[in-house]
């Protein structure tokens, strides 16, 4: 039992060791550092409680009192409660990193995220703009080479921005807003059958200017 007694008491010390060393690691802030030494102190945790249960078999093969042997096993413990402890602070600083970078992860898509909306947004104040121009430059009357303002209506009609023009094939005094209709002047009838023929002509005249 002597070299199983040994090999314990090597393990405890192993894990001790690690155990005064936990602080110092978690200081460097190191996570790949961190993570290492847990990884350490569960395995020395691991083959130490092995030793142990190797050693009490033995004291129990032996027959030492069990009340000696509870009283033994109970030290050992105490050793593994303070390890325990350390790995637990190593595992909270993992987690806590791991929540910690989670945060800043989701914080940065946030900020892309609402950049891309204002961005979104800007293209589209700018392109209600250009077609608010565009509205208005289709709504400006046109002009001719004087300066004076036709629109599609006059140009239909064709008529012209001069004093007097022509509106419906009719004289239109601008100045005046008023439309003239010049006739043939024709000398009066000198006999009843000239009459009947002027008068039938007039006649003509008023059925073909009303259609």
């Amino acid at each position: 039992m002597e070299k199983e007694m040994t090999d314990l008491e090597t393990k405890l010390t192993q894990l001790s060791f690690g155990v005064k060393r936990t602080q110092a690691i978690l200081d460097s802030g190191k996570r790949v550092a961190i993570k290492r030494h847990l990884e350490a102190l569960q395995t020395t945790a691991k083959e130490t409680n092995e030793c142990k249960r190797t050693v009490e078999a033995a004291k129990i093969t032996e027959k030492e009192e069990l009340s000696k042997i509870n009283e033994w096993s109970d030290e050992i413990d105490h050793k593994f409660d303070i390890a325990d402890e350390a790995m637990m602070r190593l595992e909270k600083w993992l987690v806590d990193a791991e929540r910690a970078e989670k945060f800043v992860t989701q914080e940065e898509q946030f900020k892309y995220e609402l950049k891309l909306h204002e961005k979104k947004l800007e293209m589209q104040a700018e392109l209600a703009n250009k077609l608010e121009e565009k509205e208005n430059i289709s709504r400006q009357p046109a002009t001719n080479d004087n300066g004076e303002e036709t629109t599609f209506a006059k140009q239909q009609l064709g008529t012209n921005p001069e004093s007097e023009t022509k509106l419906l094939g009719l004289s239109w005094d601008k100045s005046q807003d008023t439309l003239s209709v010049t006739t043939n002047k024709e000398e009066p009838a000198s006999t009843k059958r000239g009459a009947l023929s002027q008068k039938s002509q007039l006649v003509q005249r008023e059925a073909h200017f009303l259609s």
